[in-house]
């Protein structure tokens, strides 16, 4: 399924917020929920930064964001 038809599921679908989930280094699951006005093409592409430090095995808090 393309990107587009994803963003215009949403729209018709009227959703309000869009979980993306990912899993860690040992495998445990996690997730960011974003309100869907802040979703766009680009998010798809480029990623959503977060606070790396927060999950285990990404970052030290000196080294944090992510994308």
């Amino acid at each position: 399924m393309s990107i587009n038809k994803v963003l215009d599921i949403m729209k018709e679908k009227s959703i309000e917020f869009v979980d993306f989930r990912f899993v860690d280094l040992s495998g445990k699951a996690h997730h960011i929920t974003l309100p869907a006005a802040e979703v766009e093409a680009e998010t798809f592409v480029n990623g959503v930064a977060f606070d790396g430090s927060s999950i285990p095995g990404f970052r030290g808090i000196e080294e944090s964001d992510m994308v």
